[in-house]
């Protein structure tokens, strides 16, 4: 089997394991035994030892990629850079409105303050 494939499968056989254990009669109650105590243990240890190889192989191929296939990081970020740009000139162009728009009012008041002082 694929490297890549057993990973997945062993993450998805460790969480059909754990939900066939804690939907099972009689673990519900209060008084479980150790037994099914140890049971539960060693099927969440077993599902969190999946997790972690499944977080490794996303980190593995997050690397590869960046180590490999460069270009692929560096147009990540290009986007990203052009969401920011895009995002910051809208501001701009938000705040150029409002600095007109202040400019107007100031240019009102002083007409008015201008009207009534010298007119």
């Amino acid at each position: 089997m694929d490297p890549d494939a057993k990973v997945l499968s062993d993450l998805e056989t460790q969480l059909d394991n754990i939900f066939m254990v804690l939907s099972s009669t009689g673990l519900h109650d209060s008084d479980i035994s150790e037994s099914q105590h140890g049971l539960n243990d060693k099927h969440m240890a077993s599902l969190l030892d999946a997790c972690r190889q499944m977080d490794s192989w996303f980190i593995k191929k997050r690397l590869a990629l960046s180590t490999y296939c460069q270009e692929y990081a560096l147009k990540e970020e290009i986007d990203a850079l052009n969401a920011e740009c895009i995002r910051k000139e809208k501001l701009a162009q938000e705040l150029k409105g409002r600095i007109e728009d202040y400019s107007k009012s100031i240019q009102v008041i002083i007409d008015q303050v201008h009207s009534s002082c010298f007119g």
